[in-house]
């Protein structure tokens, strides 16, 4: 099983060797014969790791019936909002006084409009709270668990692309392709415009990235 070879390294690629040849010549070291074997236990570890906690978010995005603690506190809420509510239009009640009566027609055709539209104003800002989160709570449950189940296909994909990314090469052949591009259009070697040459590599990486994710975007 080890050593785990890129099917193209630079290496191979400069000694004459195909696309699809391990490198038979790397020197027998800690770092050779684990180094592609540890990057993709790592990222396996890591994509079952955050798996693990997607998938026990997502038994929580099962439950259909509201909280009955966060029933019970919001239920408390309300009550108490209603009785301030009832206390300030008392209290409103109470401050109307006889000049407020005597105004024009006008006026009086006005001020409706405008209490009207405060009253509607009241209304929405006013209503209890509980029915509303009851309301959304299963439309809230739904998005969460398409959320988490899309974000374990997408990981899973992202996680699939970069391993075999890591086993084919990937990245040494565009970096060589780079090089080669720069050479043959712009005249750049790699010793001497390595800068040049990287912004070439970014461009690739950055197409390449765009397209294979494109599918994911939402």
């Amino acid at each position: 099983m080890l050593p785990l070879t890129p099917r193209y390294t630079q290496l191979t690629a400069k000694g004459g060797g195909d696309i699809g040849v391990a490198d038979a010549a790397a020197p027998d070291d800690l770092f050779t014969t684990y180094a592609v074997f540890a990057t993709i236990a790592f990222t396996l570890v890591v994509f079952l790791f955050e798996n693990y906690l997607s998938l026990r978010q997502k038994s929580t995005y099962h439950k259909t019936e509201f909280p009955q603690e966060l029933q019970t506190t919001v239920g408390i809420i309300d009550v108490e909002r209603a009785k301030e509510l009832k206390k300030a239009a008392e209290n409103k009640k109470a401050d109307v006084t006889t000049e407020d009566k005597k105004e024009t027609k006008v006026d009086d055709s006005e001020n409706q409009d405008d209490d009207e539209a405060d009253t509607k104003s009241k209304v929405d800002r006013n209503a209890p709270l509980l029915p509303q989160l009851q309301s959304k709570f299963s439309a809230a449950q739904s998005y969460g668990l398409d959320k988490v189940n899309f974000s374990l296909v997408s990981s899973t994909y992202s996680t699939l692309e970069g391993i075999i990314f890591v086993l084919l090469g990937f990245m040494p052949w565009i970096w060589d392709a780079s090089c080669d591009i720069g050479a043959k259009y712009f005249g750049y070697t790699e010793s001497e415009n390595e800068i040049k040459i990287s912004l070439i590599f970014l461009l690739y990486t950055t197409i390449i990235g765009t397209i294979t994710g494109l599918p994911w975007e939402l």
